[in-house]
């Protein structure tokens, strides 16, 4: 084989192999944006669940507030007296230990399946059995 003809084979596989190396260069790049993306897209996906959880948890908050402020009231009425603001919050109070409780230990037993009507009857129930419970605390410690 002649000795330029050598030569230009090398030259050739020396192409042929910057090429391959700018090709697998490019690809680097390409993966290393894709995953820039993945990352960005995961991190899209994070904040958009931490803001429903936290949407969740401020309409359960708000939820809560109604239903403890309406038992307060029908506490008020069975009870009597003119301590309006305190009934609210024994209210308030027992409608987040009634939802707390029965998260914790009756939802698997006890399926209340209620009338929903503007105000949810379920949590108004539970939120009473919270408030009636919070009350019998009270007793028992003022002893």
């Amino acid at each position: 084989m002649d000795i330029t003809r050598l030569g230009e084979l090398r030259s050739k596989d020396l192409e042929r192999l910057q090429r391959y190396h700018a090709a697998w260069k490019r690809l680097q790049e390409k993966e290393a944006k894709s995953q820039e993306r993945f990352r960005y897209i995961m991190c899209l996906q994070a904040c958009l669940s931490a803001v429903s959880r936290f949407n969740a948890l401020m309409n359960n908050l708000v939820d809560l507030l109604v239903v403890g402020i309406v038992v307060g009231l029908i506490i008020g009425l069975f009870l009597g007296g003119k301590r309006r603001l305190s009934n609210v919050v024994v209210g308030i109070i027992g409608a987040i230990l009634g939802s707390f409780l029965y998260q914790q230990f009756l939802s698997s037993v006890l399926n209340l399946s209620l009338p929903s009507l503007t105000l949810d009857l379920n949590q108004i129930v539970i939120a009473l059995i919270g408030a009636i419970v919070f009350l019998g605390i009270l007793k028992l410690v003022k002893r």
